[in-house]
């Protein structure tokens, strides 16, 4: 039966008497007939006093819509007066629920140790667990935490969730409503709740629309604020990081959109530092999705980010970026569509254009066009010896009986100095690796047999080979496989779709395949003729250097008076034509005066 209480004091008193008889059923209502009363709503001590024994009841006998109402309540009771109270009121009802569930946890924890440790003569197996394990797979654990520690995980989440829907879009509660969002990924990692991420990462997306929708309310959050909108970026950075320790690649890269939303609404460019740690979680996120490009790409952000923002950047760290950058780049696939058919489609298409708007480039990067800003960027000139080999071999030189040999023996020695950085492109570098060294031996061989060319590239076996092999010749390796005689054979047929290449792996070259040669067939084999002669006289290729740095140079003496010469003969052929022109007209006139006699 509800009570009519003169003074706010009164209904605090009789909620102690209830509780120390036992009775806090009873406790709890009297202490929710003056929150929700209308003749009580001007803010004393007292409300707060009663608030956080309501907060304590309700969390003891885990009530957690009382407590929702309530809060609700005493939200419309101080808001306007006294706002600090709201706020220690939320974080004492999230600290009571952690609590709760820390204590269930261990509880459920030190039951299990109980069990399996009751009598150290017996066997550890229990006949209840025995009997148990022949109608589930659930361990002891599980079993207790189900019973002793899910309540109080699910009372923490809707204390979560209760206190987010509350303090959404309101500026005098947003410090608060961050670090709710916070606490709440901190805890669907701790306790591996995925879907419970999800809808949270959901929820705090309506927010927001909410909050762009509201813009000028009484109460609602100013996004041209510099400090809301760093919370609100900060935020999100947590949340990317959370989804990535909990393997939600979706949810990450739903936040790295949701950031670089964030980012372009802002009339003031983010912080260099939240910026980087943007770069280097994107970077992440794309390598986790097999996205090598844009994941050199982010690399090649953070690395210019890096260099012009931060002045005291030591010789250490610009090594550790440009070693990302290079091998990042590296490890980028060398795919070519070779038809119509083989492009990707208009939905790759948009999605590289979105993740190239992300990441602030103008146009979709390219492997060529990232390798160029490598040179750029004098990468090359900060990285280690052992990684400016690995770029000269696999983007320079032509070697192909030793490319993988040589690469081999790098990563060997790169692996000695425990090269954190490297064991992750390494697959990748390998795959890539061999896919060059094929293209350079198509040059040379026409067929080579199975076991031949395994020994020549010695961190794969067969199978892989084959696999490597099969997929390249997708693209733009023409090579057949030929079981019967254990070979692979290079170059046999003319590709139809010779025409329609949009672009060529990348590497040197010293001729072309037949699907190349149907025109200028002797430019190619005076090209291919002339390269070969170099490889084999070094001195010939210094003489005719010599020789065109002689012509330069000549030229550049004559250039004046040549250019002088051209200027000359272009005036003097337009004086001709002007002259040709007069008397074409003079004879059309005489014509036209012999007729008229």
């Amino acid at each position: 039966m509800r009570e009519n209480f003169a003074k706010p004091g009164n209904a605090l008193k009789r909620a102690k008497e209830f509780i120390e008889v036992g009775k806090k059923e009873q406790a709890l209502a009297c202490l929710n007939d003056v929150i929700n009363s209308k003749k009580h709503r001007t803010w004393t001590k007292v409300h707060q006093e009663i608030i956080f024994m309501h907060i304590q009841l309700c969390v003891e006998t885990r009530n957690n819509n009382q407590c929702k109402e309530g809060l609700h309540q005493y939200k419309k009771i101080c808001q306007q007066v006294n706002i600090n109270s709201l706020d220690a009121s939320i974080r004492h009802y999230l600290a009571l629920a952690e609590d709760k569930a820390n204590q269930a946890r261990q509880e459920s924890r030190d039951i299990v140790s109980a069990l399996e440790c009751e009598d150290l003569e017996q066997d550890v197996q229990t006949y209840e667990g025995l009997l148990l394990s022949t109608v589930t797979d659930d361990s002891t654990q599980e079993r207790t935490d189900r019973v002793t520690l899910l309540p109080w995980v699910k009372f923490l989440w809707e204390a979560y969730r209760t206190v987010l829907d509350m303090l959404r879009n309101n500026a005098k509660v947003e410090t608060l409503y961050q670090e709710t969002a916070q606490r709440a990924f901190k805890f669907c990692v701790e306790y591996g709740r995925r879907n419970e991420f999800r809808r949270l990462c959901d929820n705090l997306r309506n927010h927001m629309n909410q909050v762009i929708k509201q813009q000028g309310s009484q109460y609602g959050i100013n996004l041209n604020v510099e400090q809301s909108m760093q919370m609100h970026i900060e935020t999100r950075l947590i949340q990317v990081d959370c989804a990535i320790k909990m393997e939600l690649w979706q949810e990450a890269f739903k936040a790295v959109e949701d950031i670089h939303g964030l980012t372009t609404m802002s009339r003031k460019p983010p912080k260099p530092q939240l910026m980087a740690n943007f770069y280097q979680t994107l970077a992440l996120v794309l390598w986790k999705a097999g996205n090598y490009l844009f994941h050199a790409c982010a690399h090649h952000r953070l690395y210019i980010l890096s260099r012009e923002q931060k002045k005291t950047l030591t010789s250490e760290e610009n090594e550790r970026l440009a070693t990302n950058v290079l091998l990042s780049t590296l490890a980028i696939p060398l795919t070519t569509q070779r038809n119509l058919t083989e492009r990707p489609y208009e939905a790759d298409d948009e999605k590289s254009r979105r993740l190239a708007t992300i990441l602030g480039c103008i146009n979709v990067p390219t492997r060529s066009s990232l390798l160029k800003d490598l040179n750029k960027l004098n990468v090359l000139q900060v990285v280690s010896v052992e990684l400016q080999n690995l770029y000269r071999y696999m983007e320079l030189d032509f070697q192909p009986l030793c490319l993988c040999g040589e690469i081999s023996k790098l990563f060997k020695i790169l692996k000695s100095e425990n090269d954190l950085e490297l064991d992750r492109y390494i697959p990748q570098l390998e795959i890539i690796a061999i896919m060059k060294q094929m293209k350079q031996i198509s040059q040379v061989y026409q067929t080579v047999r199975f076991s031949r060319l395994v020994n020549l590239i010695p961190f794969a076996d067969q199978h892989r080979l084959e696999k490597i092999i099969v997929e390249a010749a997708r693209h733009d390796l023409e090579v057949k496989i030929d079981h019967s005689t254990k070979s692979y054979i290079f170059g046999s047929n003319v590709s139809f779709y010779s025409s329609e290449k949009d672009d060529i792996l990348s590497g040197p070259v010293i001729q072309s395949m037949p699907s190349d040669v149907i025109r200028s067939q002797l430019l190619i084999i005076y090209g291919a003729l002339r390269k070969a002669s170099f490889m084999i006289t070094p001195e010939r290729k210094e003489k005719e250097n010599a020789r065109l740095e002689q012509l330069v140079q000549k030229y550049k003496r004559n250039r004046i008076k040549q250019h002088a010469s051209i200027l000359k003969r272009k005036d003097n052929i337009e004086r001709r034509k002007e002259a040709i022109e007069k008397l074409h007209e003079q004879r059309v006139r005489g014509l036209v005066n012999v007729k008229s006699l």
